[in-house]
């Protein structure tokens, strides 16, 4: 490629990145509380910096980034079936997301957002459910009126499409629309030897590995 020097970021991007932050939201495994990094973003900005910086720079992701607890999230007022009405939360360490966000804005955008069907939805900036109601029904009825015509929906259900992804294919694939190597090879790291373990108030499980799905 003509340009592969690693992504590096400013004190200034990442005081913003910190200061966008919900302070309400629970902290990571590390246990590094979201109001710490909002309310002390300019103090703490440029040593945090350094950190993205290195990690960009050497494509390694420090190991405590790859943590997560898995917390379940009620979706019913009463829980009858786990898997049916529970919702597992993945927390991660705020800083890992913030150095992901940096990896997504100035590496992964830039190439995928020109090469995206225009008729996807989910993901894309400005974009959302709304907005794919609207198109369905416009194709719909386009296709219906004054035609006597009748239309025929497939429905499929990913819901669990991000335990689900391949490592190897998402890497072949980001390499084949031409992401630069070094947030590759970043990225490569960032999927790999990742842990989860299970949260309930104070009570934990034993950490597990993670071999497939990317972190949300």
């Amino acid at each position: 490629m003509d340009d592969d020097r690693p992504i590096s970021v400013t004190e200034h991007s990442v005081a913003r990145k910190l200061l966008e932050l919900n302070a309400s939201r629970s902290s990571g495994p590390d246990n590094l509380p979201n109001w710490v990094l909002k309310n002390f973003a300019y103090i703490l900005a440029a040593p945090i910096a350094d950190i993205p910086n290195t990690s960009f720079l050497e494509c390694n992701v420090p190991d405590a980034w790859k943590l997560a607890n898995v917390c379940p999230l009620s979706k019913a007022s009463s829980i009858c079936i786990i898997n049916e009405d529970l919702r597992p939360i993945s927390l991660t360490p705020t800083l890992s997301k913030v150095a992901e966000s940096f990896i997504i804005d100035i590496a992964l955008k830039p190439v995928l957002l020109p090469i995206i069907d225009p008729g996807i939805f989910g993901f894309i900036p400005g974009s959302s459910t709304t907005l794919a109601l609207i198109s369905m029904f416009h194709h719909w009825l386009q296709a219906t009126d004054g035609t006597a015509s009748t239309v025929r929906t497939i429905l499929l259900d990913f819901r669990r499409a991000f335990d689900l992804v391949d490592h190897n294919i998402l890497v072949a694939k980001l390499f084949s629309i031409g992401v630069k190597p070094t947030a590759v090879n970043w990225i490569i790291d960032f999927l790999r030897h990742r842990k989860q373990r299970a949260k309930l108030n104070n009570i934990v499980s034993d950490w597990l590995d993670v071999p497939a799905g990317v972190p949300q």
